[in-house]
């Protein structure tokens, strides 16, 4: 028997696709066009230049680094459960760790090969003399081992849960405890004034690329040489994941439980539903569809722990900062008020994520089980039925984006009543609160509609997230980290009219695939109402072709 059969079926498939380059080609594309727009734009030396788009470029590929499990591997077996396929490939002479490596290549191998493809741009800071080639390598190395570890505890989850929606919420406390844990430590560390113990510096895939920098090692004494502890703990991790992963496929082969189809989700059963029904009856008058979502069905706010998580971390940094101000008569730490805010960002975050996984179980759900289409034999129009979830939708997440936002308010007037910064960094801070929540606000708003789309054009649910991710949350990311990068080396004049340049791009994307989403999902309804399926593209050739044959008939067959 071939060693290894289905991983090298795997990579001769892949040596045939023309993915792969694509998808090289866009990634250092990319790279590129990030690079160039520093380079010309900056009125630094050339050193300063290559420092900043270092970081830059470093901190965007860590965020696709880590977000490689959760958008790729977290359904790599729960798929195979849901369609009842997985005992199929379990009944031949195939081992535990043939069928977890080879789905580890088929899903991993796109999103690895990016990455590789994106390191010699990487490294052109390195010619421009503002990195170190040890530098690079560190850092290249980190990101590797980040998604190494992202994608393997993503099958390990896949492989335990029985269901994708478990699957994707255990990868993502996994990931944000393995990785917040360590930071939370060492900001407790650095409020309290005291020097964190040296083996901590390293421990987490965030602490351990920023081991890497050497500006972080130059803070942090002793960081450099626990880089390669970090380094080796996260091989580890990893490694034990796929352990986990093939144990777990084989027990549950031998246990029989792969072998009947598992449903998408399980039925919530609601002691309430009555009792919600008789108080709730102005909804079902107002809207029919949201008094079913709100009224009969339990609220789901994914991530909505970590996002609480994050936002008391910001509020408690920023509490402290002013007690330090107070008490003592030195200048507070710039770095504490830039955590403060770096919290209140990934909180932001992670409400636009959790509104895009609960956006895409909405009414996929409900086609996958039949329900959306005895919905649409009610008089209920498909306006009325998108309204109703993204009005329930709203009304869930409300409580996350009212605190939010008076946490960004209450950061600024913290800031500002610190006031040892200066007025230039009190108004930075102030447009960035800004701009972050006016695209919070945008990003739910039609992020909604763009997660409905997806989850109706999509049969698989993890395709409909990352569909949702990439046209909702990419542009924000490219545009903050590639575009605003510019900032840095324009003045303040030249930053500000980068930020909203970039803003403006990111905000025009986002709308306009909103735009598309909701004429998709006018007309996609009424196309599964008739029976043929939500599928607009041919809905709208069909009209061209129906179109164009009139204007014939009335061309050649009207008499004139």
């Amino acid at each position: 028997m071939t060693f290894l059969p289905v991983v090298q079926r795997e990579l001769l498939v892949a040596s045939r696709s023309t993915a792969i380059r694509g998808q090289r080609f866009g990634a250092v594309g990319a790279g590129i066009l990030v690079f160039a727009l520093i380079l010309v734009s900056g009125r630094h030396t050339p050193q300063i230049v290559g420092e900043r788009l270092f970081n830059v470029l470093a901190g965007l590929l860590w965020i696709l680094a880590w977000l490689a499990g959760p958008l790729f591997t977290s359904d790599a077996l729960t798929r195979e459960k849901r369609e009842g396929t997985l005992g199929l490939l379990l009944l031949t002479d195939l081992r535990g760790y043939d069928v977890i490596l080879g789905k580890l290549a088929a899903t991993a191998l796109h999103q690895v090969m990016m990455l590789i493809g994106v390191l010699p741009v990487l490294a052109l800071p390195v010619a421009l003399g503002g990195i170190a080639p040890g530098e690079f390598w560190r850092v290249s190395c980190s990101l590797l081992l980040t998604q190494a570890l992202s994608l393997t505890l993503g099958l390990a989850c896949s492989t335990v849960c029985r269901t994708f929606w478990q699957a994707l919420r255990a990868l993502l406390g996994l990931l944000g405890l393995v990785t917040v844990l360590p930071v939370a430590v060492m900001v407790g560390y650095a409020v309290a004034s005291r020097t964190p113990p040296k083996f901590w510096l390293s421990l987490g895939p965030l602490l351990q690329t920023l081991c890497g920098f050497a500006e972080f090692q130059r803070v942090n004494p002793g960081a450099g040489n626990r880089w390669s502890q970090g380094a080796g703990l996260l091989l580890g991790l990893a490694v034990i994941a796929l352990a986990v992963a093939a144990v777990a496929i084989r027990r549950q082969s031998l246990e029989g439980e792969t072998y009947a189809p598992v449903p998408e989700s399980e039925p919530d059963a609601s002691p309430l539903a009555g009792w919600r029904h008789i108080v709730r009856r102005d909804w079902l008058d107002e809207n029919p569809y949201y008094w079913l979502e709100r009224a009969c069905r339990p609220e789901r706010r994914p991530l909505a722990l970590w996002a609480w998580l994050a936002m008391g971390i910001s509020g408690l940094i920023m509490l402290a900062a002013v007690a330090l101000r107070i008490g003592q008569s030195t200048a507070v730490d710039p770095g504490l008020v830039f955590i403060a805010f770096g919290a209140a960002f990934v909180a932001a975050q992670l409400i636009k994520l959790g509104v895009l996984i609960a956006g895409t179980r909405r009414l996929g759900e409900d086609l996958r089980s039949g329900g959306l289409e005895l919905l649409l034999t009610t008089p209920l129009t498909p306006a009325e039925i998108v309204g109703g979830c993204r009005r329930a939708l709203f009304a869930e997440f409300q409580p996350l984006l009212i605190s939010l936002l008076l946490l960004l308010l209450a950061l600024v007037a913290g800031v500002s009543w610190i006031g040892d910064f200066g007025w230039a960094p009190i108004v930075a801070y102030s447009f960035l609160a800004a701009a972050a929540g006016a695209m919070l606000l945008l990003d739910c708003r039609w992020g909604i509609e763009i997660a409905l789309r997806a989850s109706l054009r999509e049969s698989d649910p993890l395709r409909a997230l990352r569909g949702a991710v990439v046209r909702v949350l990419a542009p924000g990311w490219v545009a903050g980290g590639g575009l605003g990068a510019v900032a840095f080396t324009s003045g303040a004049f030249g930053g500000f009219f980068y930020y909203c340049f970039a803003y403006g791009i990111a905000v025009a994307l986002v709308h306009a695939s909103a735009r598309r989403a909701r004429i998709d999902l006018e007309f996609g309804l009424r196309d599964i109402a008739a029976g043929t399926g939500f599928n607009t593209d041919q809905m709208e050739l069909a009209e061209d072709f129906r179109k164009a044959a009139m204007t014939w008939e009335d061309r050649w067959f009207t008499p004139r």
